[in-house]
């Protein structure tokens, strides 16, 4: 699954037209540590330019200028193969089986627990990487994006908070870009 450039574990595509339960959900994935942007019409997600890119997209099926069900059928169409999760207001099994058979890979009805929505976010993630289990692993470091943890060698990682820079002190001539302005 992609990582956006900041290395935030998932970065989303949120279609809402919800003002408030937008941003709100922006908020609260942001907070969870995932990139999200936030469209508010199908016309502005079938434009979206980069949804390779996108580990997963939240659609509403509610949208001002079009059903959700025909955008989603749009993307299939054009053998976009980004993970959906529809999360919409409609509830009935009708509407379930269409969406599921439609191409969408989960569908929750609204409202719907924060917690349940991560849980589901993080179960795809996991499947778009051929994985069963939550921890990535690379050599010796894993992370784990349910706890929000990582263990290099075996032994919990420290984090640094933000804007810290790393020790020991690296010549500045030596330091990749994103650390040139951090000085010991």
């Amino acid at each position: 699954m992609p990582l956006d450039e900041n290395l935030n574990l998932m970065r989303l595509l949120l279609v809402e037209d919800d003002a408030e339960l937008g941003r709100r959900l922006s908020e609260r994935l942001a907070t969870a540590g995932m990139a999200v942007d936030w469209v508010r019409s199908a016309e502005a997600a079938r434009d979206w330019p980069d949804l390779a890119e996108i580990a997963a997209v939240i659609l509403d099926l509610g949208l001002p200028d079009g059903d959700g069900l025909d955008l989603l059928r749009f993307w299939r169409a054009q053998a976009e193969t980004v993970p959906v999760l529809i999360l919409t207001a409609r509830g009935n099994w009708r509407d379930k089986v269409e969406g599921l058979n439609s191409g969408a890979d989960d569908f929750l009805v609204k409202p719907v627990r924060f917690e349940e929505l991560m849980a589901r976010l993080h179960a795809l993630w996991r499947r778009g990487r051929g994985q069963s289990e939550s921890i990535v692993r690379a050599g010796s470091i894993a992370l784990d994006p349910v706890a929000r943890s990582a263990t290099l060698g075996g032994h919990a990682a420290r984090s640094q908070p933000q804007g810290v820079c790393p020790a020991p002190p690296v010549p500045a001539a030596s330091r990749p870009h994103h650390l040139a302005g951090c000085d010991p």
